[in-house]
């Protein structure tokens, strides 16, 4: 009995590597950040520390394989998905007593330090060094030091791979 190498009837096929195959993808990343402490003294020695920063980050990616043989239709395998994170703290601490108007000098000067970064991130430094000065208004304050920063990271990874195979004698 013979068999014959190509078996239409009964569905056999020997196999065949791909003429073509290939690989693409994707990835995807970005950070943002911002945090900010404030570290103040009020007239009468009370110490207030004040701090807070949140995090966002996120990330997506995509996959692709094709194969393609003249014999065949092209089989393609696709994948894609994507994360996001977040995170956020505060933390206060007050060393002393606070009367009501140190808690209302506090919330003014929190009011014009935020108005001074958002003058700042439109590039307006004089008007920031303007509303910060109106600090000096509140007289319960006698001191203070306030730190800030904003980082945006992005990155994008894309690559590609083909193959091709030499076709069977």
């Amino acid at each position: 009995m013979t068999v014959a190498s190509d078996c239409v009837a009964c569905g056999y096929q020997p196999y065949q590597a791909p003429d073509r195959a290939g690989f693409r993808g994707s990835r995807e990343s970005s950070q943002a950040g911002a945090s900010f402490e404030l570290t103040l003294s009020t007239a009468d020695g009370d110490r207030v520390k004040l701090s807070a920063s949140a995090t966002h980050s996120t990330e997506s990616f995509d996959y692709a394989a094709v194969v393609k043989s003249a014999r065949t239709r092209p089989a393609v395998a696709a994948v894609s998905g994507a994360s996001s994170e977040s995170a956020v703290s505060v933390n206060i601490s007050v060393e002393g007593h606070l009367d009501q108007g140190e808690i209302a000098d506090i919330r003014k000067l929190m009011s014009l330090l935020a108005k001074s970064v958002r003058q700042l991130e439109r590039g307006h430094a004089k008007q920031a060094l303007r509303t910060v000065a109106k600090s000096s208004g509140l007289d319960s304050i006698t001191q203070f030091r306030f730190d800030f920063q904003k980082q945006l990271d992005f990155a994008r990874r894309a690559y590609q791979q083909m193959t091709t195979s030499e076709p069977a004698d």
